[in-house]
């Protein structure tokens, strides 16, 4: 199998979303991507990526470009929009090339059900504090 045959394999069948931009442009989407969104790879292709995210996650998601070009890359936990208007929590990893760092690979794993999954472990803790609290009073 040759080199190309190989990473073409790993970005098509990724259990992450693959993204591949130079500047707002989206230049290539894996299907996992596609399916993470809820949109077509045509779709994508032709949207700002920075539309992708929450009005929220603007100033985290610049501060993680701004690194990444300093440094050649960062890794963060944000919120992305998909074509439904459900917000999903994502740990993205960037990760400059070329000559300017113009590209970048982008990968983002799901983790909405780890969030969640904190969230409930933190409220049971509080009830659990509370509960407590009021036992000893």
């Amino acid at each position: 199998m040759a080199e190309e045959e190989i990473y073409r394999a790993l970005f098509e069948q990724s259990n992450d979303a693959i993204f591949i931009t130079r500047g707002e442009s989206i230049l290539e989407v894996n299907p996992k991507g596609c399916k993470l969104l809820g949109y077509d790879r045509v779709h994508l292709e032709q949207i700002p990526f920075l539309s992708l995210f929450t009005e929220e996650s603007l100033p985290g998601l610049q501060d993680a470009l701004n690194a990444t070009l300093e440094k050649g890359s960062a890794f963060f936990e944000t919120k992305i929009k998909r074509s439904d208007n459900s917000i999903l929590d994502v740990e993205i990893s960037f990760l400059a090339t070329g000559a300017q760092r113009e590209t970048l690979l982008i990968i983002a794993r799901d983790i909405t059900l780890r969030k969640e999954s904190e969230r409930l472990v933190q409220k049971e803790r509080e009830i659990l504090s509370l509960t407590s609290a009021f036992l000893s009073a």
